[in-house]
């Protein structure tokens, strides 16, 4: 439940034009029957436009940890990270048509094409 309610919010309010996926990884080994899978870290995934993964937000605290901090304070997180790829990748490298593609789509890397 945490998990999708930090997609739906951030989908709904912090989209950027793109998506966040939202998803559970590195399960426990030892699963008694009839108890729950327990996951040791959390990971939030923003893809851009295109469907292109652009970063992760990699949460390795412990899951009370995470529940306890709240669904607002990922969510800053998952802001502040999208701002400081924004200034990396968009402001700083300032790429030109052509430096970039599309590899979601199928599209060719520059450098291979011939």
């Amino acid at each position: 439940m945490f998990a999708v309610d930090i997609a739906v919010a951030l989908n709904k309010h912090l989209h950027h034009d793109g998506f966040w996926f939202v998803g559970w990884t590195h399960p426990e080994q030892f699963v008694l029957l009839g108890k729950g899978r327990t996951y040791q870290r959390a990971i939030i995934i923003w893809f851009d436009k295109d469907g292109d993964p652009a970063f992760t937000v990699e949460i390795t605290d412990p899951i009370w940890e995470i529940l306890s901090a709240g669904p607002d304070h990922w969510i800053e997180q998952c802001e502040q990270a999208w701002q400081k790829r924004k200034v990396l990748m968009v402001d700083v490298l300032d790429p030109k048509e052509g430096q970039t593609f599309k590899r979601a789509q199928g599209e060719i890397a520059p450098s291979l094409r011939h």
